[in-house]
């Protein structure tokens, strides 16, 4: 002879709406895997916000700070003159990316900056002119901090989804 029980799906607060259960979509679904999935894309949001925010405010005061005898030993195109300029320009349009990124108003740009990271410190650390015996970074400091760049460019890629509507009825 078989039991059979009824197992019921955990409801709200209200006691009228199921939480996450096999009719519910993932947006009521508090807990499983989509759940954690949210977790650490919110996660590589942020990390990708806070490094491109630091990247741009580091090369702001390097283009302010460095003027005209500032020198990267090749790693990016621009020489000695005009790279406090260039450093200058790209933080700003780094910091505006970001921030449009954050606000929502303009949130596509962010990912295109971010790859844009990722290939100039990949140009200029592993196809640079200079060795890393002269350079600033070691060689484990410039892999890390490429590795850093794809880790935020990763991160960026999450303000392309589509914000998922919630119901806060249930929350």
């Amino acid at each position: 002879m078989f039991i059979v029980a009824q197992v019921s799906a955990p409801v709200s607060r209200q006691g009228n709406a199921p939480l996450c259960g096999a009719n519910t979509g993932p947006e009521t679904c508090a807990t499983g895997y989509n759940g954690h999935v949210r977790a650490v894309s919110r996660i590589l949001r942020i990390f990708s916000y806070v490094f491109e925010i630091l990247l741009s405010l580091f090369m702001l005061a390097l283009g302010i700070v460095g003027g005209d005898q500032l020198d990267l030993h090749g790693l990016l195109p621009w020489g000695p003159p005009s790279l406090a300029h260039w450093l200058i320009i790209l933080s700003l349009i780094g910091i505006a990316c970001t921030v449009l990124a954050i606000t929502g108003w303009f949130r596509y740009i962010y990912p295109l900056w971010t790859l844009a990271v990722v290939v100039m410190l990949f140009r200029g650390f592993i196809f640079g002119l200079e060795s890393f015996s002269r350079s600033l970074f070691s060689f484990n400091q410039s892999i890390w901090l490429i590795a850093l760049a794809l880790l935020a460019f990763i991160g960026s890629l999450t303000v392309l989804r589509r914000p998922t509507k919630i119901d806060r009825s249930i929350l």
